[in-house]
């Protein structure tokens, strides 16, 4: 649920500033104002049904965000920010508050926004799209990145109150289409859901003839028209990015108090009506970009209007969970019979099954997630009379691929229990040129020769048998009378080296018999050593015998 103007004024706008920079944790709690909306909402929620998982306010922005109990034990991580692009750049009466959370592993972004007002200024308002697309960053400290930041200068690190402020960008906003050009906020989320007052107009039409086109119904030029579509459909704004198809007349502006559904201001300014309020949402961005072309020429602009995924199928009763906690909305609920005010359960079933009728989404990668706004599920509230801007809403359905964690990790440990051959590491292949080197009095230097045939990368260690008696030199492990260089390495596939070893005598004419060394040459998969070690396997031996003979 996303408000904007809760409260007004330039102390509200002051104090919300100070609190985001320095005071997180009370946009978090929210305001009176803020707890007046919480708390009437919870009211009317049943609180076996719906459980409030996030909270983020800034001046008189705030996001609201509730899930159904039944899911509630599948969500985790959440954390909350935001960015203010209002006065000076940095005052949070335009701008956008966000909530940030795990469902299954996966990650979810909900955005509530504030754009720049007034009909000319179009350009502001992308400005305000490009600033929080880019700025939107959450604390670490709360949520986990599922993707590692970016070095890049533009992509600088966020600060440990997750907040932003940010002035108009000058970059061009057909970049903020690629993905690495937008914070992480935006761009590692899975599932992201941004709604809001974005303040786009309507270009070419008067107001009297958007009235008269509204009371007809006849949308279709109006939508056309739309200030936000225009700007979509060029690159500037909402980059992979989708929106249900209009089938309301425009939400802006309206006389307050009046029940009639067409009572649109009539005060001196008389403003034109507008599209102002919008819910826009994406899946995966593979499957937002598959999606972008399939679009028809008897869709008005880039609309969506998939049907149901295949929720039905096998899973008859997901359809029902879906549906049913709408029912207890009451007057709120978009499904209700015209004229009773209230939905029941089977009222809402027998009308989400009517929906189940269109096509299926089209099939993309297994680990995707999916979203659609099946038609008649996008539309506005104009018996709501307490503001002058009518609430917009939305019912998306998302199909969300979720791995089985206890079932992987009894694969995994039932695997490395057994030590299962498939995943042991192929062994290390050295061949030694030799399998004795001899040293004299006259040539105290010898040479081996250490080729790895192996299709890895092999590390080696020279050392002393563990069976051989005697001293050994602390840092090499031979005996204290030879010496070896080198004594480890790594050896890439069909590479080699030279080892050599040398007699250390200071005075030879006290050695009265031969000296003799028993060496192992210790070998392992360089890439492969720690699964090795977890599977419990040793390091692949070769044995070499080095002698010196006293003259």
């Amino acid at each position: 649920i996303g408000l904007q103007e809760v409260e007004m004024g330039g102390g509200s706008v002051a104090m919300g500033t100070v609190k985001d920079n320095l005071f997180r944790g009370m946009q978090e709690r929210g305001n009176d104002n803020a707890r007046f909306w919480y708390n009437r909402i919870s009211d009317f929620l049943p609180s076996n049904a719906w459980t409030r998982i996030g909270l983020r306010q800034m001046s008189g922005l705030l996001l609201l965000v509730y899930a159904r109990n039944e899911i509630q034990g599948s969500i985790g991580e959440v954390s909350t920010a935001s960015v203010a692009c209002g006065v000076l750049g940095v005052g949070g009466n335009k701008g956008a508050v966000a909530v940030a959370f795990t469902l299954f592993r996966r990650r979810v972004t909900c955005i509530c926004s504030h754009f720049a007002a007034h009909q000319a200024n179009i350009e502001a308002r992308n400005n305000n799209y490009v600033s929080i697309a880019r700025h939107l960053k959450f604390t670490r400290k709360q949520l986990l990145e599922t993707q590692s930041e970016s070095t890049k200068p533009d992509d600088q690190e966020e600060g440990e109150d997750g907040n932003d402020s940010a002035d108009s960008d000058a970059e061009t906003h057909s970049e903020m289409g690629d993905l690495d050009a937008q914070g992480s906020g935006v761009r590692d989320t899975e599932f992201l859901v941004w709604m809001g007052d974005f303040n786009y107009r309507i270009n070419g039409i008067a107001r009297t003839d958007i009235i008269d086109k509204s009371r007809r119904g006849d949308l279709r030029d109006l939508v056309v028209a739309d200030q936000l579509r225009q700007e979509q459909e060029r690159g500037r704004i909402f980059h992979h990015l989708k929106e249900g198809k209009i089938i309301f007349h425009p939400t802006y502006k309206f006389d307050r108090a009046n029940r009639d559904p067409f009572a649109y201001d009539t005060s001196e300014k008389l403003r034109v009506p507008a599209y102002t309020d919008r819910i826009f949402f994406r899946g995966s961005v593979s499957e937002s970009l598959q999606e972008q072309h399939q679009q028809h020429e008897s869709d008005v602009c880039p609309v969506v209007e998939s049907g149901w995924l295949e929720v039905q199928k096998g899973h008859p009763q997901l359809r029902q969970k879906l549906c049913r906690p709408l029912a207890c909305l009451g007057p709120l609920c978009p499904f209700r019979p015209s004229g009773t005010g209230i939905c029941t359960e089977q009222e809402a079933d027998a009308r989400a099954a009517e929906l189940t009728s269109a096509e299926e989404m089209p099939r993309l990668a297994a680990d995707d997630i999916r979203v659609a706004c099946p038609p008649e599920c996008y539309n506005a509230l104009f018996e709501v009379v307490d503001s002058d801007h009518k609430p917009v809403w939305a019912l998306l359905h998302a199909d969300v691929p979720v791995a089985d964690q206890s079932h992987l990790r009894g694969l995994a440990s039932t695997l490395l229990s057994r030590g299962d051959a498939a995943l042991q590491p192929a062994p290390a292949c050295l061949r030694l040129s030799t399998q004795q080197v001899q040293l004299q009095v006259g040539n105290r230097q010898g040479q081996l020769q250490i080729s790895n045939v192996g299709e890895s990368a092999a590390s080696f260690e020279v050392t002393q048998r563990p069976a051989e008696g005697g001293s050994c030199s602390r840092d090499s492990g031979l005996p204290v009378w030879l010496h070896a260089c080198p004594v480890s390495g790594i050896l890439q596939p069909q590479a080699s080296t030279v080892v050599t070893f040398s007699a250390a005598l200071q005075d030879s004419r006290y050695v009265s018999q031969a000296l003799v060394a028993d060496l192992r040459i210790a070998a392992s998969n360089l890439y492969q050593s720690g699964l090795a070690a977890a599977l419990g396997a040793s390091p692949a031996d070769s044995h070499l015998q080095v002698m010196y003979v006293p003259g």
